[in-house]
């Protein structure tokens, strides 16, 4: 599907998945996934505000993924190219 094609997704979930994905979208380094998180986190305020007003970004997602990254860099170091 071309790039510029207007589409729409739905997701079914309870409060506490969209609680985690939206905490799991602000973690990201990506700026995009963190507009996707703000924009889902106002719209779901609106329909269920209690399970959702404790979602921010998740310092130890953050921390979890760089030395994930880390351990992948040392690694592959001692691999031939």
């Amino acid at each position: 599907m071309p790039a510029s094609r207007l589409t729409n997704v739905g997701l079914f979930g309870n409060g506490r998945a969209y609680e985690y994905l939206i905490s799991s979208l602000y973690s990201t380094e990506l700026s995009e996934t963190q507009e996707i998180g703000n924009e889902m986190h106002n719209e779901l305020r609106k329909v269920i505000p209690s399970f959702v007003k404790r979602s921010q970004r998740n310092e130890y997602l953050v921390h979890r993924r760089t030395l994930v990254q880390n351990a992948k860099l040392t690694s592959s170091q001692g691999l031939p190219q």
